[in-house]
């Protein structure tokens, strides 16, 4: 197409200098025209995402975040596409629920609801709240109807998770170094500009406090991702620029106390009083699971800092492990001194030795 043959020109012309990104489209995974037919793919950051929704603390609001910080991007265009099939599935599951019939065949229906022993697609879980708000808006309006109705409550559901969670996107808008808009993609591949979220002003009046914590309803987070957290947070540890654990907002440590946990990462860390892992990892509650012991060790096959480690791994789906050692650390080097010197651990009393 013309919008890949000028991003190949433009990256042959200057392979170190390529075009400014200009927008940020986030749009679903599964769309029926290809980005790059829409939009100049040389100037774009595509995000795209099951149903394109958005929300709090997932890898799509942390990618739009990093993105604007970076390229200082003015437009973020969060897009709906009709004939959405994920939207689809939640909107047949709600007139389902409703109690009534639809004659469209949803074949991925069962993948998401409920059944005996599994829980309801998180997907789904998050689609509903749009999905019900258009079900109620058009309650006797067909499938069609509702799916279109829903697809574009779903765009405006989205925008207002960004202005309402995150604080370096309201403050963007706010100060007017970013536009935030709604689109609808026909399967005609024709693109409709919905505009401003209609209360954009009421969201961004108040800006959010900037903590947000993890809680039990939260999205898992891929293990490259929980990776990648945890290092941006120790390089602004030694950066000295730390202080996510500065100040707590009352109502948010009762939503995360009220919520449950949903860690994104394990860490089994040393005693060592010198080594607080939340605060070397500049986390907050919510976000590491943390094991600490001297020496960070696992030696036991049924002890309890294996069996935390399944339970966090199990119920609550972490699903990155991380083991840290320290210079300087009490436990190890008394060991190899000891061994050096001709010793047994053995030798040394209570619990520790056999350690």
């Amino acid at each position: 197409s013309e919008s890949i043959s000028s991003a190949t020109t433009m990256m042959k012309l200057n392979p170190l200098s390529p075009t400014p990104v200009k927008a940020i489209v986030v749009s679903c995974a599964r769309l029926t025209h290809p980005i790059e037919a829409l939009f100049d793919s040389a100037a774009i950051m595509s995000l795209r995402v099951c149903g394109g929704v958005i929300q709090k603390n997932d890898a799509i609001m942390g990618s739009a975040e990093f993105v604007l910080e970076e390229h200082n991007v003015p437009s973020l265009i969060v897009m709906g596409n009709e004939g959405n099939d994920v939207i689809a599935a939640a909107v047949a599951h709600a007139m389902k629920k409703s109690g009534r019939t639809i004659d469209t065949d949803i074949s991925r229906l069962g993948l998401l609801e409920a059944t005996e022993g599994k829980k309801m697609s998180s997907l789904l879980e998050a689609l509903m709240r749009p999905v019900d708000d258009a079900l109620e808006q058009a309650p006797h309006g067909s499938f069609e109807d509702i799916c279109d109705a829903a697809v574009k409550l779903n765009v405006w559901k989205s925008i207002e998770t960004l202005l309402t969670i995150s604080c370096s996107i309201a403050e963007r808008v706010r100060d007017g170094r970013l536009q935030i808009h709604g689109a609808y993609l026909g399967t005609d591949g024709k693109m409709q500009l919905l505009g401003f979220h209609p209360a954009q002003q009421e969201l961004i009046a108040t800006l959010p406090s900037g903590e947000s914590f993890r809680t039990a309803s939260d999205v898992a987070v891929p293990a490259g991702e929980a990776l990648a957290a945890l290092y941006a947070g120790n390089q602004r540890y030694i950066a000295g620029i730390s202080g996510q654990l500065a100040t707590y907002d009352r109502h948010l440590m009762k939503e995360i106390t009220d919520g449950g946990q949903k860690p994104f990462a394990i860490v089994l860390g040393c005693a060592d009083s010198r080594c607080p892992v939340e605060l070397m990892f500049d986390a907050r509650p919510g976000d590491i699971f943390v094991l600490r012991n001297a020496g960070n060790t696992l030696t036991s096959a049924s002890g309890s800092t294996l069996g935390s480690t399944e339970y966090a791994v199990g119920p609550l789906d972490s699903k990155l492990i991380m083991v840290t050692g320290h210079t300087n650390c009490g436990a190890v080097t008394a060991t190899v001194k000891t061994m050096l010197a001709g010793g047994d651990t053995a030798s040394v009393g209570g619990s520790i030795g056999k350690v």
